[in-house]
């Protein structure tokens, strides 16, 4: 890795421990299985991305991810009792 990536590397990996930090996200967040997609995907997007609003993620997008979580429990051969 040049000298250049490590610090840009450096620089990143800082934001995000500021991030977990600042906000009180347990640390174990960087175990889970979200963590590297999460991480992929922004990067795959590009420096164009913006993330999303406070409002979209309380409202729209909480939204869709609840009708995700329930069709794959509908469509799961789980069930809870």
């Amino acid at each position: 890795m040049s000298m250049l990536k490590k610090k840009e590397k450096k620089e990143v990996d800082l934001m995000l421990a500021k991030l977990i930090y600042y906000e009180g996200v347990p640390i174990h967040i960087t175990r889970s299985v979200f963590w590297q997609p999460s991480i992929d995907v922004v990067d795959n997007v590009g420096p164009g991305y913006v993330r999303p609003t406070h409002a979209e993620m309380q409202g729209s997008l909480m939204k869709d991810l609840k009708q995700e979580v329930h069709d794959r429990y509908i469509n799961s051969d789980i069930k809870f009792q």
